[in-house]
C-alpha cells in the first residue's frame, strides 16, 4: 500500500511538470500601474493663444510684408490645425503608458525669469504670455515633482491691472529666488490628473 501511495505523488509530480510545460500566455500588450514619484516625460506643448499672431507674423517676414495681415478664415484655420496637432501629439503620449507631463505655456516671450506671478490651470483660458526662463524652470521642476505625474496644465503669467497706475516707480525690495521656493508641488495640488 505504501508503494501505491508514492506512485500517486510521483504521478502528481509528473502531472504538475507537465502542465508547466505545456503552460504559455499570448500577450500583446502590458500596461502596468505602477506608484510613480516622478514624470518619465514632459511634453512641452502649448495654449494654442497667439499661433495666428505668429503665423501672421511669419508670412509678413517671408513676404517681406512687415503689416501683412491674414483674413479671419486663415486665422481661425491656423488656430484650429495647430489645436488639432497639438492635441493629436498629446494624446499619443497618453496612451503610452509612460507617466507623464503635459506643461502648456501661454504666448512666450524673452524677458527675465522670476519676475511676475505665475498662474496654473487646466480650463484652457490662458492667453496670457510668459517668459522663456520661467517655463524651462516649471518643465525642469515637473521632472522632479510627485504632484506633475499625468497631469496637463496651462501655465502663464498673471494678467496685471490695467488699473495699478505708476508702479515703475516702486523699488523692489525683496526677491525670493525660484531655486529656494517651491511653488510648484502647491500649484498643482489642486489640479485633477487625467485618466
Amino acid at each position: 500500500d505504501d508503494d501505491d501511495d508514492d506512485d500517486d505523488f510521483d504521478d502528481e509530480d509528473e502531472d504538475k511538470e507537465l502542465l508547466a510545460a505545456k503552460f504559455r500566455i499570448d500577450c500583446s500588450k502590458v500596461s502596468l500601474l505602477p506608484r510613480q514619484e516622478e514624470p518619465d516625460f514632459v511634453l512641452l506643448s502649448c495654449t494654442g493663444a497667439g499661433a495666428a499672431k505668429q503665423m501672421e507674423d511669419a508670412r509678413g517676414r517671408a513676404l517681406n510684408q512687415p503689416n501683412y495681415k491674414m483674413s479671419e478664415n486663415e486665422s481661425a484655420f491656423a488656430e484650429r490645425d495647430m489645436r488639432r496637432t497639438k492635441t493629436a501629439g498629446e494624446d499619443r503620449l497618453k496612451a503610452t503608458g509612460l507617466a507623464y507631463t503635459i506643461v502648456r505655456p501661454g504666448p512666450l516671450q524673452d524677458v527675465p525669469s522670476g519676475l511676475q506671478a505665475l498662474v496654473f490651470d487646466q480650463s484652457g483660458r490662458v492667453r496670457n504670455s510668459i517668459g522663456t526662463a520661467d517655463v524651462a524652470d516649471v518643465v525642469v521642476r515637473s521632472l522632479h515633482e510627485e504632484k506633475a505625474v499625468n497631469k496637463s496644465f496651462e501655465v502663464c503669467y498673471e494678467q496685471k491691472s490695467e488699473q495699478v497706475a505708476g508702479l515703475d516707480s516702486y523699488e523692489l525690495v525683496a526677491h525670493l529666488s525660484s531655486l529656494e521656493t517651491d511653488y510648484l508641488k502647491p500649484a498643482l495640488e489642486p489640479l485633477e490628473r487625467n485618466i
